[in-house]
Parts: structure tokens; sequence; C-alpha cells
């Protein structure tokens, strides 16, 4: 049961992840694209809450650092 929900909040950051990436992807051939924006601030807001570091025990700020360092 333990790796089931392991399961689903890599799933979660992973996905955070995907839309991240999607997001910059956009914006660099669509600047102003709202859509694009939005994606960016609603995936930081959540990196950066007290649920993401609850749900993956890591500080968020770490995890937003990672996920621009590779993108």
């Amino acid at each position: 049961m333990e790796q089931n929900w392991e399961d689903l909040i890599n799933a979660i950051v992973l996905q955070a992840f995907k839309d991240l990436r999607w997001a910059r992807r956009r914006l660099r051939r669509h600047p102003g694209d709202l859509k694009a924006i939005w994606m960016i601030e609603d995936v930081e807001h959540f990196l950066l809450s007290q649920w993401c570091e609850m749900l993956t025990g890591i500080d968020g700020e770490y995890i937003f650092r990672k996920f621009k360092e590779r993108l």
C-alpha cells in the first residue's frame, strides 16, 4: 500500500515538471500565451507550497531549483 502512495506522489511531481517544461517551450514560441503563463504560475505555486513539501518530504524550493536546472 505504501508503494502506491509513493507512486502517486512521484506521478504528481513528474506531471508538474512536464507541465512546466511544456509551458516554457510554449512561451518561447508564443510569447504572451496566457495559458502557458498561468501554467508556470500554477506549477511554481504548487512546488513552493507546504502541500508539496508535505507530500514529498523535500523542501519545495529545492525541487523548484532542480526543475529550473533541468529546463
